[in-house]
């Protein structure tokens, strides 16, 4: 699967990532069970991708072992609505129910999730790609963008952004660990 043209070669090894400036892939190797999450832009196949009308955006990316080859975006997604701690949805929604995302899209390979709201609109996008031949590792990439309608959603997201920026990447790996166990 090609990120994008400009996608740098990345091996991780235990002591450190090197780099290849040669454009290529990208693609992680899996080394244990605690995978390493990287910082990255939305991939250029996400749905999100396409969507300009956004004030911020971001996106982790990560790998794991799928043996069976049986695990799927909807089974992500519903494993990352789940790892949702009940504080976040108070402060996201003002209910500690589970379902406070609705399906935007559902692709082969994505799905996207949306809370919208009168103040913000919140996109998740869960996108798993197919695993080489032979190969039991899949790259999963989490990407979020937040558009603000008010200025008290901009006020809201100011307080809150530091929060979110440290829960999405841990949600991640809270349902890798779920799909995967």
């Amino acid at each position: 699967m090609h990120w994008n043209n400009a996608a740098t070669a990345l091996t991780i090894t235990e002591k450190g990532i090197y780099t290849d400036t040669a454009p290529c892939s990208l693609s992680i190797i899996y080394t244990n069970h605690n995978a390493l999450l990287i910082h990255t832009g939305i991939p250029e196949v996400s749905v999100l991708s396409r969507q300009f009308d956004y004030n911020y955006c971001n996106s982790y990316l990560t790998s794991f072992k799928d043996a069976t080859n049986q695990v799927q975006p909807e089974d992500l997604a519903i494993a990352f609505m789940e790892s949702i701690p009940a504080y976040a949805r108070i402060l996201l929604c003002g209910t500690t129910s589970r379902n406070i995302f609705t399906i935007n899209t559902y692709a082969d390979q994505e799905v996207v999730l949306t809370l919208n709201r009168k103040h913000f609109c919140l996109n998740i996008s869960l996108l798993l790609n197919k695993p080489r031949k032979r190969s039991t590792q899949k790259n999963a990439v989490l990407s979020t963008t937040i558009t603000l309608n008010t200025v008290s959603g901009q006020f809201y997201f100011t307080l809150l952004k530091p929060l979110f920026e440290k829960l999405i990447p841990v949600l991640l790996k809270h349902a890798i660990t779920r799909v995967t166990a």
